[in-house]
């Protein structure tokens, strides 16, 4: 921020635990100026991190890690001649979703959030995927001819990424050339970057005999993020675009559709699978 000045926006380039500015770039902490006010930031930011993002993620990592062995040890003893295609598909897959919303406007300093983003900062209309892959959700190659880096391999696979698309598309209505996107403007957060990794350390133990035959279970993470004004919808988004301090919630039809339809993608993903690709 230094660096950057007062006219410049400074990156935020791999800050994620702590960002000094908020999403419109206004400041939220104060340098501190000496090393007594450096230690005292320090201490207030890990005991605010104890009382909440380690919890949650400690929370996190054991249900994850719980979910699996709970679906190995039913496929067990699962007769697939005894379950529906739906219940086969949700037994012998785990996916995990990092769930997001962003606005394609940021805040004034008068609490407006009006301030249009820049075309390459842009969500689509309703929703983008991300799976830190190129906008056909395939692995974007190196330029090099060197190994991939890290933010480059895949959090989930190329076809699943597209089925699941489509099963948005289907169940927002979201058929416009700008309503749905893959990696655009984001790759993948924190947690796709952390959690796929750890998913695929498990791939080689995810495997269990079910009737006599081997089945691996199919292991991936990705991220939505939905554009905030179509999760809110016209009215609250007015009312959010103008200045003031408060903040206004959807109508509670508007929360029950979103949850219908969300249910309802993920019902046909587990009835279709890549078919729907």
């Amino acid at each position: 921020m230094r660096r950057a000045g007062e006219t410049e926006r400074p990156s935020l380039a791999g800050v994620d635990a702590i960002r000094p500015v908020t999403f419109g770039y206004l400041p939220v902490l104060r340098e501190p100026r000496t090393d007594q006010q450096w230690d005292e930031l320090i201490d207030a930011l890990t005991r605010a991190g104890s009382l909440g993002v380690d919890a949650y993620e400690r929370l996190r990592d054991d249900l994850i890690e719980r979910t699996l062995t709970a679906k190995l040890a039913r496929l067990a003893t699962l007769d697939p001649a005894d379950v529906t295609v739906s219940e086969w598909r949700s037994a012998t897959t785990l996916l995990v979703l990092s769930l997001h919303d962003t606005m394609n406007y940021t805040a004034r300093p008068d609490g407006a959030i009006c301030l249009e983003r820049e075309p390459v900062d842009r969500l689509p209309n309703v929703i983008a995927h991300s799976n830190h892959g190129g906008p056909d959700a395939a692995v974007r190659g190196s330029t090099t001819g060197a190994l991939l880096d890290d933010e480059d391999v895949l959090s989930l696979d190329p076809t699943t990424m597209r089925t699941i698309a489509n099963a948005y598309r289907w169940a927002f209505d979201a058929y416009g050339p700008n309503d749905v996107a893959f990696n655009r403007p984001y790759l993948g957060g924190f947690e796709t970057r952390h959690i796929a990794p750890w998913l695929r350390s498990r791939a080689g133990n995810a495997i269990v005999s079910c009737d006599g035959l081997p089945v691996q279970l199919h292991l991936g993470a990705w991220q939505i993020e939905f554009l905030r004004e179509f999760l809110l919808g016209p009215a609250a988004t007015e009312h959010l675009m103008a200045p003031g301090e408060d903040w206004v919630m959807p109508p509670d039809d508007h929360v029950n559709w979103l949850a219908e339809r969300l249910r309802a993608a993920h019902d046909r993903l587990r009835r279709w699978g890549p078919a729907l690709a």
